[in-house]
């Protein structure tokens, strides 16, 4: 990098964004199908508002809402979570990388123009 400073402004700029849409589209993973109509048929019986229907589209919910025991729901749950965190720290390892290499590119190509002045 200590050649192109201009190559790490742009990986910089990719990353920084891949990272950004990642972060901020802020989707929860989403149950499977047979899970969704499981959940949506027991929050009809219980009597449950569109709201509550519309819940069940997320894994953590639907896997809640449909478990049979605690132990099997807290593990849904905890598996649920547990997929959310890493993207989430996939995200921010790319921001940060993203950033990095942004700051080093704009100092690096700003020290070659100095010199060749």
């Amino acid at each position: 990098m200590k050649s192109k400073p201009m190559i790490a402004v742009v990986v910089g700029l990719v990353l920084l964004v891949i990272g950004g849409f990642m972060q901020f589209r802020g989707t929860t993973p989403a149950a499977n199908p047979e899970l969704t109509a499981a959940c949506r048929a027991e929050m009809q019986n219980r009597g449950g508002n569109a709201d509550l229907i519309k819940q069940c589209d997320d894994q953590a919910f639907a896997s809640a809402i449909t478990a049979t025991d605690a132990r099997s729901a807290a593990q849904s749950i905890s598996a649920a979570n547990r997929q959310e965190v890493g993207g989430n720290m996939i995200s921010m390892f790319l921001i940060g990388l993203g950033l990095a290499l942004l700051v080093v590119g704009l100092i690096r190509t700003a020290t070659q123009r100095k010199a060749a002045a």
